[in-house]
């Protein structure tokens, strides 16, 4: 939820893991500002009263104009995505490509 929320200038990127954007409206940060998304296709701890899944970062209108921003989705479900290997080579090869 810290990530989501970060509006500040400065930084090199931004790793946002385990949280929907559809709670919390548009990602406050610029939106040239780099940033790797992290979430499984289903969210246990983030579930509409039916059941359902909510939208994830990028079926949201606000994120088309994330122009340096990837959405890497899991197949599945969970919360926690440190210990998948998916999850962690996209966080490598992003910290790589967007070091200053």
């Amino acid at each position: 939820m810290a990530a989501h929320n970060v509006n500040a200038d400065g930084f090199a990127g931004i790793v946002m893991s385990g949280f929907p954007c559809a709670l919390r409206g548009p990602i406050k940060s610029a939106p040239d500002t780099p940033m790797l998304v992290l979430n499984w296709r289903l969210e246990p701890n983030f579930v509409r009263m039916d059941g359902s899944s909510y939208q994830q970062c990028s079926e949201k209108a606000f994120w088309k104009f994330r122009t340096k921003s990837t959405e890497v989705l899991l197949d599945g479900r969970g919360h926690f995505n440190v210990d998948e290997p998916i999850a962690r080579n996209a966080v490598l090869n992003f910290l790589k490509e967007n070091k200053k």
